[in-house]
């Protein structure tokens, strides 16, 4: 997240980093609980329903990899630089 960043806007972007992160906990405990319910629901056994909901974030972290590396980290820095530089002319 800070290769994201510019020295101007760190805190921001900081600041929803630590907002994603709190919202993807709450996300990960509530479908958590609820996939462990399906698991118990088509599988009986409880070390298949729990398998179950380990390999679900696995498959969510190689879709994840997999959009990532669409990120192009220089281009995004040259375009906030740019905006940060428009924000700050108006505000002078």
């Amino acid at each position: 997240m800070l290769d994201l960043t510019a020295a101007e806007t760190a805190g921001t972007f900081i600041g929803a980093w630590g907002l994603s992160q709190a919202l993807a906990r709450a996300t990960a405990t509530v479908l958590g609980g609820a996939l462990l319910d399906l698991g118990k629901q088509l599988f009986g056994m409880p070390i298949l329903a729990y398998s179950f909901v380990f390999v679900m974030p696995v498959i969510g972290m190689l879709i994840a990899i997999k959009l990532l590396d669409r990120v192009d980290i220089k281009e995004f820095q040259t375009e906030a630089k740019t905006a940060i530089a428009r924000v700050l002319e108006q505000d002078l």
